[in-house]
């Protein structure tokens, strides 16, 4: 009736430099010690201005990475 939902997910992935001025060599193996993953479950909550919706958890992340936690 109210149009409440409820999801779960996971996430992967890897951003490679492939341009640029010096993307250098790939590798297969730095490939993977990059990948960040999080997960996350939540609820959506349509309104008639905006939809608000999720929880997120990082269980992998790297030092650059701007995250906040609360």
């Amino acid at each position: 009736e109210y149009g409440i939902l409820a999801h779960t997910f996971l996430c992967a992935g890897n951003v490679l430099p492939l341009a640029g001025e010096s993307p250098g060599p790939w590798s297969l193996r730095d490939s993977f010690l990059g990948f960040r993953v999080s997960s996350g479950a939540g609820i959506v909550i349509p309104t008639a201005v905006f939809i608000l919706e999720n929880t997120c958890y990082l269980l992998r992340y790297q030092d650059g990475d701007r995250t906040v936690f609360h």
